[in-house]
């Protein structure tokens, strides 16, 4: 419910590409109850984590996945008041 309350902040949905389809068909329908203000974000090449795993304590990532997401979340919250 406080997904759709009105006197709430802006709420950001992202998932992967990647992503099975039965978990992307369930947050597109869970989005598309969410009242406004809303995004969507799907990352291109993207699986569940972004693309990041930790192998022995050391950090390993898609560079270009996590340039979108922060590209996406630099731009939903220079967007937000």
């Amino acid at each position: 419910d406080s997904f759709r309350a009105g006197d709430r902040a802006s709420v950001m949905f992202l998932d992967g590409e990647l992503e099975s389809t039965e978990d992307k068909t369930y947050l597109e329908s869970f989005y598309v109850n969410v009242s406004e203000p809303k995004k969507f974000v799907r990352l291109a090449q993207s699986d569940h984590y972004h693309n990041t795993a930790q192998v022995l304590g050391t950090a390993i990532y898609d560079r270009r996945v996590l340039r979108q997401l922060v590209d996406e979340l630099e731009a939903f919250f220079g967007g937000v008041e």
